[in-house]
């Protein structure tokens, strides 16, 4: 399960030149967490 959250991170910080990518990983971040947590 932290694999997909470290993955997560690191493609936000080979996209962190674009805030728009940044916006979307968090956001699947989120939905992956919801997932878990339901």
């Amino acid at each position: 399960m932290r694999a997909l959250f470290l993955d997560a991170f690191e493609i936000s910080k080979g996209t962190a030149k674009n805030k728009i990518n940044i916006f979307a990983s968090c956001k699947i971040i989120f939905i992956l967490f919801s997932i878990v947590v339901i």
